[in-house]
């Protein structure tokens, strides 16, 4: 050999650089995987638990089913829109207030099917006079919900009213 520096190392250094490098970019794939393994496990735990956040009891207050009831109002107050509603098989029970409905309708349907949008009350429960009360007991029919507003029990809440004489 001529005595260049490095001519010794020449034949050696593509191997050692291989070498080197293999070692190198694998150490670092591991690494890459091993990150992505562990974002992509940290996702699916956010996830879940996110999910499960999303369906506990707490949005479930929060949420209403509506029922639909046919039965006969008893007293009904305009002034207050509270009704005493008695579902179909609930004869004379012992306290009313357990049958307490508040109308919050702004729209009702009259017995021939006729229905008013305009925010009045309906003419099935209206009473004489200016008290606005009435006991004449009709037949209605309530689309309602219940209101759990942390009280005792729930409140009745009447969504829509259909007149049914």
């Amino acid at each position: 050999m001529d005595g260049l520096p490095g001519d010794l190392e020449v034949p050696c250094a593509p191997m050692s650089l291989i070498s080197w490098w293999g070692r190198t970019v694998g150490r670092r794939l591991n690494l890459v995987a091993l990150y992505a393994m562990l974002g992509l496990a940290l996702v699916i735990v956010v996830g879940v638990a996110g999910f499960a956040v999303g369906r506990t009891d707490e949005r479930a207050r929060h949420a209403a089913t509506a029922v639909v009831l046919t039965g006969t109002v008893i007293m009904s107050n305009e002034g207050s829109r509270f009704i005493i509603f008695y579902p179909d098989g609930v004869v004379d029970p012992p306290n009313d207030a357990d049958w307490v409905y508040y109308i919050v309708a702004d729209g009702w349907v009259d017995a021939s099917g006729t229905i008013h949008a305009e925010p009045t009350y309906p003419t099935c429960l209206a009473g004489e006079g200016e008290s606005g009360l009435s006991t004449e007991r009709r037949r209605v029919e309530l689309t309602t919900i219940d209101w759990d507003h942390g009280g005792i029990q729930p409140m009745h809440v009447a969504v829509r009213v259909r007149c049914l004489d």
